[in-house]
């Protein structure tokens, strides 16, 4: 599959921890279509042909299994948490996908615009009701084949680094208008693997 230096440019808007994900579906979407050659345009395409298209629904919604098994029990908002079975689980498992992260169609932020965006929003109150905040923790222990988040292994030396450089941020910003709006009422670890740090490094940053 061949890429014009235009859709290469293009394609840079991508989040880099999202471009395997995404350079696979919009060469497969080009295949789908007897396309060969990549362009800005077939990347578009792509983008609002893949992951929209209505697909045909097995009537039965629920994941029930059998009557003797504990997901017999389930409600209908239940349901909702639980893939489906007896289909193809790579396009009838769940309803829809749920998007939370920043794709193709999320504004990419190059390296020397992230600091002014942090300081322009972190001087903005927050009227949200509630509020959480989520630390990431880029570390594993080993890699999963079918993972595409970018990670780095986990190593006594960096973890212990970075839980310091979280702290630091953590104290940076405290005093910033929208983190002094109001109170935070849940903290998020992800990752990564959360788990990575130590306990002694996860005491230490909460």
């Amino acid at each position: 599959m061949e890429w014009t230096a235009e859709a290469t440019e293009y394609f840079k808007k991508v989040p880099p921890f999202v471009r395997p994900m995404a350079k696979l579906g919009i060469e497969n979407y080009a295949k789908i279509h007897g396309l060969f050659i990549i362009t800005p345009d077939i990347i578009q395409q792509a983008k609002r042909g893949l992951g929209h298209k209505k697909k045909s629904k097995p009537k039965n919604r629920m994941n029930v299994g059998k009557f003797n098994r504990q997901t017999a029990k389930m409600n209908d908002s239940m349901g909702d948490f639980f893939a489906r079975e007896d289909v193809d689980p790579l396009k009838y498992a769940f309803e829809e996908k749920a998007a939370v992260h920043a794709g193709m169609t999320g504004e990419h932020l190059e390296s020397e615009q992230v600091l002014p965006a942090w300081y322009q929003l972190a001087a903005q109150k927050d009227t949200s009701r509630r509020r959480t905040v989520y630390l990431h923790i880029p570390f594993c222990r080993s890699r999963c084949r079918f993972c595409g988040f970018y990670m780095y292994r986990a190593e006594e030396e960096e973890t212990a680094r970075y839980t310091r450089a979280i702290i630091k941020e953590i104290k940076t910003g405290a005093d910033r208008v929208a983190l002094q709006s109001h109170p935070i009422h849940a903290v998020y670890f992800g990752g990564g693997t959360p788990s990575a740090l130590s306990a002694g490094h996860l005491e230490q940053i909460l």
